[in-house]
């Protein structure tokens, strides 16, 4: 007999497989939503170069959906510059999973707020950055 989900067939691999999970190393900047160990929450952590996130990692507490959505969001940010990253929202996640049911829209909220997050961070240190970089990042939609 087999089980059939009300989950998203893609929804379900990030679930059972998330990519790129843990914490990282020597991150560049950090975005945080909830409070760690006191609920749900969605930590992003990126390495950047120049003004591109080059590698982002998440850690969350949460339903499956929610470690589907840290899984995802961290697939379509990487190797993305943080002005293109900026047009990451609940919509596009959600149809990047295959459509997350309404009962579970709040682990896209949780997602895109720790995105915003570590987005904002990134902002700044680019912006902090040798002029070289920003002309580098303007050229390249950053």
């Amino acid at each position: 007999m087999r089980v059939v989900s009300v989950f998203p067939e893609i929804l379900m691999d990030h679930f059972r497989n998330p990519r790129n999970v843990g914490p990282l190393a020597d991150p560049d900047v950090e975005g945080l939503a909830g409070v760690p160990f006191q609920g749900n929450f969605m930590r992003l952590q990126a390495s950047v170069d120049g003004c591109i996130l080059t590698c982002v990692r998440f850690q969350c507490h949460g339903c499956g959906p929610t470690i589907a959505a840290g899984s995802m969001a961290t697939t379509l940010l990487t190797g993305r510059s943080v002005h293109e990253c900026g047009s990451l929202d609940e919509a596009t996640l959600d149809d990047a999973l295959g459509g997350v049911p309404p009962h579970k829209h709040h682990s896209l909220e949780l997602t895109i707020q720790a995105v915003r997050a570590l987005l904002s961070v990134a902002a700044r240190e680019t912006t902090s950055g040798a002029e070289a970089d920003r002309t580098a990042c303007s050229r390249n939609g950053g």
